[in-house]
């Protein structure tokens, strides 16, 4: 009895290659993956601009603090308690606006027929979003800990 060879040993200890697959710029991108895309890009556009208004918003409210504490602070220590906090804020919202919008922009160039590279491009932007979301969240659970800290030493030494 003639005894047939197989390329699968059960024996053998698996082995994977540890390079990346190389993704050819010139693939098809699937079409459901176009249109799962395509169907997110209104929304992504919608939040974008949302959040571009809301920058504009807070860059008229810097304005209208800037001339009302102006006129009425006393030193120049209130006014930079006042706006800094305000800065702060509109820039950490420039960003993750960037992102989405760049978003859905290659989402558009997908959509037009850009390709495996206009995905990677979509899925960069998206994933930078969340990386930005996610590090903010966990820098303001940090601030949050703090102001709770402090604020429970504070209520204990101030019952002394």
């Amino acid at each position: 009895m003639a005894v047939m060879s197989t390329p699968f040993d059960p024996y053998k200890a698996p082995q994977a290659s540890l390079d990346a697959p190389s993704s050819d710029p010139s693939a098809p991108v699937p079409p459901a993956v176009v249109q799962l895309l395509a169907q997110t890009r209104p929304w992504v556009k919608l939040i974008a601009v949302l959040f571009f208004i809301a920058i504009g918003l807070m860059v008229i409210a810097f304005a209208f603090v800037v001339v009302v504490v102006g006129k009425t602070a006393q030193s120049g220590i209130v006014s930079a308690t006042t706006f800094i906090p305000l800065a702060i804020v509109m820039l950490l919202y420039v960003l993750p606006t960037v992102y989405l919008w760049q978003y859905a922009g290659n989402i558009r160039r997908l959509q037009a027929g850009g390709g495996m590279r206009a995905l990677e491009e979509a899925l960069a932007s998206q994933k930078s979003f969340w990386k930005y979301v996610g590090v903010l969240a966990v820098v303001m659970l940090g601030f949050y800990l703090l102001a709770f800290l402090v604020g429970g030493l504070s209520g204990a030494l101030l019952r002394r």
